[in-house]
């Protein structure tokens, strides 16, 4: 749609600026033509310089659709890739603190030597200088057991909240996408009403210049209508800006060339075909109870909650493996095989085993268990803090959801309305019992009518969608790839 626009309003801004005479009535007839000569050539020249200039830039203009976009910023956003990693993180740290659990092998090659008064087995005692080899392979297991299960657990619920971060990355990547498609696609609105300004501005100059030349109006009513032409083109230029803008901002969030016009391919005005996606409509006590219920919802789906409550049960195991560090025992087994011998030819075998039970206190101990408590009490408190934020965002999604839908109808209403006034204001001043300034009052309220029409449905896909994040449930799937964000049966 953005390439047919660009390519019709290039022709209405190449049309020339109406050729009202701003000088004396005694202009000669020679004066007349030059003028009108020169404005024919500038708007050929303008012409052809804004249909070469829309041509090269429609070839690199490219249609996305709202599931492209979403299915983009689900896989493969900044955000999203950060969370990748943490995740990959926090599961090497799992890992290490399961291998902790298992016994260490020991390898030792050396060699001692002993010179001094030495007692032998019948009690006599000899000065003597004595070597030896001594290489050793040994499994060492010390642990405290208690402890140390007690860590793991913990590694296990930080893992699986780093699982739940990630899906949290992805929907907020995928909410901030739906607000840049809508910025996208309301700036296309924006610049197909300005093209239907343009076209309206020139049919009000065609109007003025012909009743002008026809003696049956003033001066004043042409050179009123070449104003109001020139404002609408460059109200045009203006939309493109803003369109090339939002293009930009949504490349750049899906890491695309931002040298490639981006062109919204869905609408997101379709309405929302799941019941329980909209406000209850029952009264008041039927809009608490469906309030309460699509808070439910989200408590139980939405994976910043879900994180949070695995970091209080990691807390609560780091408090209980501190407990154990301090009150638990500690487990020592050995197993070694030596070779003991003068020289490498006389060597001999040795197995020296022990199993030790003790029990050791370090000074910080009861420091190290104050501060894991310290810990677990603040993730309780951020895990009620998020399920109030929760419940208020659901309820901001439900009033914002209200407010667009009542708001589409008033804004047809409007847009009827304005485009009825304009017609009959165009008609009066066409028949000479209006003023040209009512038809430019028309003609301005007609494109503010058409903007504020497509605002309105534009924000009401927008505020569906919105809905669908406050509740955990926004997913590639949730819309259609070719016929806009309905949301999914």
């Amino acid at each position: 749609m953005i390439t047919m626009l660009r390519a019709c309003a290039s022709c209405l801004l190449s049309q020339p600026m109406i050729a009202a005479p701003v000088v004396a009535t005694e202009a000669t007839t020679t004066e007349a033509t030059a003028a009108t000569t020169a404005a024919t050539t500038a708007a050929t020249t303008a012409a052809t310089t804004a249909a070469t200039t829309a041509a090269t830039t429609d070839r690199n203009t490219r249609p996305v659709t709202l599931h492209e976009v979403l299915s983009r910023a689900a896989s493969d956003g900044s955000a999203v890739l950060a969370a990748q990693a943490r995740l990959s993180l926090q599961r090497a740290r799992r890992q290490t603190a399961r291998t902790r659990l298992g016994p260490r092998a020991e390898l030792s090659l050396g060699g001692r030597y002993l010179r001094g008064r030495e007692q032998a087995s019948f009690g006599e005692t000899a000065d003597v200088g004595f070597g030896r080899f001594d290489p050793s392979v040994a499994f060492v297991y010390s642990a405290n057991i208690g402890a140390a299960l007690q860590r793991l657990e913990a590694g296990t619920h930080l893992s699986t909240a780093a699982k739940h971060d990630l899906a949290a990355a992805r929907l907020e990547a995928m909410l901030h996408t739906v607000e840049a498609y809508h910025d996208l696609a309301l700036s296309g609105a924006a610049m197909e009403t300005a093209a239907q300004r343009v076209a309206d501005a020139q049919r009000f100059s065609s109007i003025a210049l012909a009743r002008f030349e026809a003696q049956v109006a003033s001066e004043a009513d042409a050179v009123r209508a070449d104003v109001e032409l020139a404002r609408a083109q460059q109200g045009f230029i203006r939309a493109e800006r803003t369109w090339g803008e939002t293009s930009v901002a949504l490349a750049s969030l899906m890491r695309w060339d931002p040298a490639v016009r981006m062109a919204p391919a869905d609408d997101l005005s379709p309405p929302a075909r799941r019941s329980d996606t909209v406000q209850a409509t029952g009264g008041e006590e039927a809009e608490r109870a469906d309030s309460a219920r699509q808070q439910t919802r989200a408590f139980v789906q939405r994976p910043e909650l879900k994180a949070a409550s695995r970091r209080v049960e990691g807390a609560e195991h780091r408090v209980r493996a501190t407990t154990w560090d301090i009150w638990g025992p500690a487990f020592f087994l050995e197993v070694r095989a030596r070779l003991i011998g003068p020289t490498l030819d006389d060597l001999g075998p040795t197995t020296i085993a022990q199993a030790m039970v003790g029990w050791r206190l370090g000074l910080d101990s009861f420091a190290q268990r104050d501060v894991a408590k310290a810990e677990l009490g603040v993730q309780r408190a951020r895990s009620a803090s998020l399920r109030i934020a929760l419940a208020a965002d659901v309820e901001r999604a439900r009033l914002r959801l209200d407010t667009a839908q009542r708001a589409m109808a008033p804004a047809r209403r409007a847009l009827a309305s304005a485009e009825r006034h304009h017609t009959i204001q165009l008609v009066r001043f066409e028949a000479g019992t209006g003023l040209g300034l009512e038809v430019v009052e028309a003609q301005q309220t007609t494109a503010q009518a058409r903007l504020d029409l497509a605002a309105a449905l534009l924000l009401h896909g927008l505020e569906q969608l919105r809905l669908l994040a406050a509740l955990g449930e926004l997913e590639p799937s949730a819309v259609r790839g070719a016929t806009g964000p309905v949301l999914a049966e």
